[in-house]
């Protein structure tokens, strides 16, 4: 009888536990909890009873807590062989370890729960001592929120008593507070995808497939920095003008053109000496070649037919001559990039039977020409 009935006390202090099970997701603290009980005998000569439990809890992890319970079950009967029944009051405490899942969107806690305990067995009949019995238990639970610190329990366990080897079953109904702020559940949202790493979520990169560490604009793109259409991390000629056109590394494309400039400087009958109205003409030509320094001129000196042929070759080596001079001296040219030939009268460009054809012929003449590279737009 004293088995069954510290069977039934242990049955009552696992479900008194469960009440103060800890919510899973709580911060860690103390709870308290009570609730009613009712125990199931499997031993038919003792009286199922009902009782209550109240108790004190902490809970050090997001998982697991502890739970100490008092239980009182009050009165309960065995029934006598040959008739009668005797009468015993129960009461006892048990410590309880709690496991608890990861709560549910509705607020629904699980949790196991394992614990021992010892029941008092008082029976009511003179010369009849009381007894301890022990016990262990094993069950399950659930913890329902209906705010952050308040829950409805409820849970069912086996309980074995180890001093009489009889195992019954408790039920358990109660409340529990939790004293604290209890960590609620958060509804998980998959993380938006950024499948190439850029930190521009897929749903808004324009450009999916940057390769890694490129950096990239607002819209998951390579950068352009100078809008030439091709990505910095590829570009070798970062600053193109706007506008520019480039080739597949970012650089403007150079075509290459000639360009030039002619001298004519003309001259008085049998005179080599260069008269001021063909100076700016003359300074035309040395501008272009300090513009372009790899150039060099060569000075041709003509005559026309008037006077034999080696007096009008070295007149027009002097003409020739001359212009150089004016070169070298009055615009800085060095000597070694300016040559003068003369020509005589070997190259007329016009009839020496005339006087304007003779004029014509009486001249300094050249072309400077060069290649240059030049940005295409």
């Amino acid at each position: 009888m004293f088995k069954k009935i510290s069977i039934l006390i242990g049955i009552s202090a696992l479900s008194f536990g469960s009440i103060n099970t800890a919510v899973a997701g709580e911060e860690t603290g103390l709870n308290i909890f009570g609730g009613a009980t009712h125990y199931l005998f499997g031993d038919n000569d003792i009286s199922d009873t009902s009782g209550g439990v109240l108790g004190l809890g902490y809970k050090f992890s997001e998982h697991w807590g502890i739970e100490a319970s008092y239980i009182d079950l009050g009165e309960t009967e065995l029934d006598l062989i040959g008739g009668g029944d005797v009468d015993f009051d129960i009461s006892g405490y048990r410590a309880d370890l709690l496991y608890h899942f990861t709560e549910s969107a509705g607020g629904v806690v699980p949790y196991l729960v394992f614990g021992a305990g010892e029941f008092d067995i008082d029976p009511d009949m003179a010369g009849i001592d009381s007894d301890d019995q022990s016990f262990v238990n094993v069950g399950g639970g659930f913890k329902k929120y209906f705010t952050d610190n308040l829950a409805l329990r409820g849970d069912l366990r086996a309980v074995r008593n180890t001093s009489e080897s009889n195992t019954d079953l408790a039920l358990m109904v109660g409340l529990d507070y939790f004293f604290g702020k209890r960590g609620k559940k958060v509804a998980s949202v998959a993380a938006p995808l950024d499948s190439d790493g850029d930190g521009v979520y897929d749903d808004q990169d324009r450009c999916p497939n940057t390769p890694f560490g490129v950096s990239v604009d607002s819209q998951g793109c390579p950068l352009d920095s100078d809008g030439d259409g091709v990505y910095d991390d590829k570009d070798q000629c970062p600053n193109t003008p706007t506008g520019a056109r480039v080739d597949e590394n970012g650089c403007q494309y150079v075509i290459k053109e000639t360009v030039s400039v002619e001298l004519e400087v003309l001259f008085d009958l049998n005179r080599a000496v260069v008269k001021p109205a063909f100076y700016e003409e003359i300074k035309n030509v040395g501008e272009f070649m300090k513009l372009f320094p790899s150039t060099s001129a060569t000075i041709e000196g003509h005559t026309d037919s008037t006077g034999d042929d080696a007096y009008n070759q070295g007149l027009s080596e002097r003409r020739a001559n001359a212009v150089r001079n004016v070169l070298i001296n009055q615009h800085g040219i060095d000597g070694d990039r300016v040559k003068a030939v003369g020509y005589g009268e070997s190259q007329p460009r016009a009839s020496n039977d005339t006087k304007e054809g003779r004029q014509q012929n009486r001249r300094v003449m050249a072309i400077i020409k060069t290649e240059v590279e030049k940005p295409a737009q």
